[in-house]
């Protein structure tokens, strides 16, 4: 697993020094969500609330496609 995250982390710098020796469009690179992270006194922001279905995602789109794909008449 760690190997995965630095190979991850690794491949994340290689494409930013990629885009920016490129010089692509303002357009087209990545642009921060959130770029204020501290209040007016310094402080650190909370992290923005964050909402993930990641099972419910998964159940609710493969489903109805394997029910379908279930149902399939066979030829008798």
């Amino acid at each position: 697993m760690a190997t995965l995250v630095a190979n991850l982390a690794r491949a994340r710098v290689l494409l930013a020094r990629n885009i920016a020796e490129r010089g692509l469009p303002a357009a087209r690179q990545a642009v921060p969500v959130r770029t204020k992270i501290t209040n007016a006194a310094g402080a650190l922001l909370p992290e923005p609330y964050n909402i993930r279905f990641g099972l419910a995602k998964v159940l609710l789109v493969s489903t109805p496609f394997l029910y379908l794909g279930d149902n399939t008449p066979v030829p008798g």
